[in-house]
């Protein structure tokens, strides 16, 4: 008996490897979408003469795909990457925003320890920080103070110092959700490092990962036994093909839902079954909070969008309110005979200068990777707490909402690699079963 002659009920080699090659077709399916979900972190790809007139006439579907195609290029990067700061912002509305506001991040950071840590550093700069702002305005003025007048006046800056800190830190807490805006915060910080949006998923479900590949095997052969049966009853070339578009539509398919779905644990017979990242709530909020704590929602970021971002003129007012009135207590009467030499107008201005330069020297403390670090330990709690108590729907729409809207591609993608495993079957064995 020859190879060629080998049957199983009638069926010969041709059908019965059909349900192998629809479970390869199924493995690398998955295993190819997985790879365009998160690479390449860049566009790679090349500008095509011509493309750039026809691409803003293509549906919008077809334009938000990243192929490049509205700006006149055909390549390809990674889904995730290219939607990093649409994920950020859609991590924010789903999910963020219903584990925690600006108030409770910022409260969470410990504002008086924070407080604390400016003045240790600051403190020892006053001397420096007073001359430079006075010499900056009034050099030769400043040169014929004495130089006791002028360590008072830096002993009373140091002094009123610490209750001025305070007091800005208490102002931002209860202002904190006019100053900082998390959603843009989030957007900015996912759209300049888009390798974070890939953290997240593949960190948090590195191991659900693997099983969508190992699923697509699993499915593309159980998929590929009715199709041996069809192919037998309608020997046509055009079967096997159709028949590929299902099974990798439908093999694609239902390895996503085996992630998310179902929501709810359901006992089927001795099995207990539950969406693959569903049922590591646990797990998975430890390590999506960690990622937030550790790279988006720290110290620096948030005292840089205070200070340098969209809303960062009311920060430095209030600061300005703060400590302008620290140079009035330091000089004491001298400040009416200062005032009476340089103008009102520049005197307010000198207060206005050393509360600048004392802004821009706060910064400098708070990137601190250590002051982070131990700061960023509450966030990380809170997240992790607030993510673990959501019910099931709700971890599950945090998760998947950032990436639903581009599922259909995966689809498709699988239905076009079921039309190639058609073919080539056919290229090989024909249309005899």
């Amino acid at each position: 008996m020859t190879i060629a002659s080998f049957t199983v009920l009638g069926v010969g080699v041709a059908g019965l490897s059909i349900p192998l090659f629809t479970a390869v077709i199924g493995y690398v399916t998955n295993w190819t979408g997985i790879w365009m979900l998160f690479s390449p972190l860049e566009f790679r790809g090349a500008r095509i003469p011509g493309l750039a007139r026809i691409g803003p006439a293509l549906p919008r579907r077809l334009r938000l795909v990243p192929l490049g195609l509205a700006e006149g290029r055909l390549g390809w990067q990674g889904i995730i990457p290219s939607r990093a700061a649409k994920m950020g912002s859609i991590a924010v509305d789903k999910g963020l925003s219903r584990l925690g506001g600006a108030a409770d991040f910022y409260r969470q950071l410990q504002p008086d320890e924070i407080a604390a840590r400016l003045e240790r550093e600051l403190s020892p700069q006053v001397p420096e920080l007073v001359d430079e702002a006075i010499r900056a305005r009034y050099g030769g003025l400043w040169d014929r103070v004495p130089a006791g007048a002028k360590r008072s006046i830096e002993r009373r800056v140091q002094d009123e110092l610490p209750a001025a800190l305070r007091r800005v830190t208490v102002r931002i807490g209860d202002d904190v959700d006019e100053l900082l805006d998390i959603k843009l915060m989030v957007i900015r910080r996912m759209a300049e490092r888009p390798q974070l949006a890939n953290r997240v998923f593949q960190e948090v479900g590195e191991r659900e990962l693997q099983m969508i590949i190992r699923l697509g095997f699993v499915f593309g052969f159980v998929l590929g036994i009715p199709l041996v049966a069809l192919v037998s009853a309608v020997p046509q070339w055009w079967v096997l093909p159709l028949a590929g578009i299902v099974i990798g539509w439908v093999t694609n398919w239902l390895a996503i839902e085996a992630i998310f779905s179902p929501l709810e644990p359901r006992r089927i017979g001795p099995l207990t079954v539950h969406g693959l990242f569903i049922r590591r709530q646990h797990d998975v909020a430890e390590i999506y909070s960690s990622i937030i704590a550790e790279e988006v929602l720290t110290v620096e970021r948030l005292a840089d969008d205070l200070l340098h971002g969209p809303k960062s003129d009311r920060t430095r007012a209030m600061i300005a309110e703060e400590l302008e009135p620290v140079l009035d207590h330091a000089l004491g009467s001298a400040r009416i005979a200062l005032k009476a030499a340089v103008g009102a107008g520049d005197y307010a201005a000198l207060g206005a200068e050393i509360a600048r330069r004392s802004t821009a020297r706060s910064l400098a403390p708070l990137a601190d990777p250590e002051l982070n670090a131990r700061q960023g330990v509450h966030i990380h709690r809170m997240l992790t707490e607030r993510m673990r108590s959501l019910s099931h729907p709700e971890f599950a729409e945090l998760l998947r909402a950032a990436m639903k809207e581009d599922e259909w591609l995966l689809l498709l993608h699988g239905g076009a690699l079921g039309v190639v495993g058609g073919l080539l079957h056919l290229a090989v064995f024909g249309t005899h079963v």
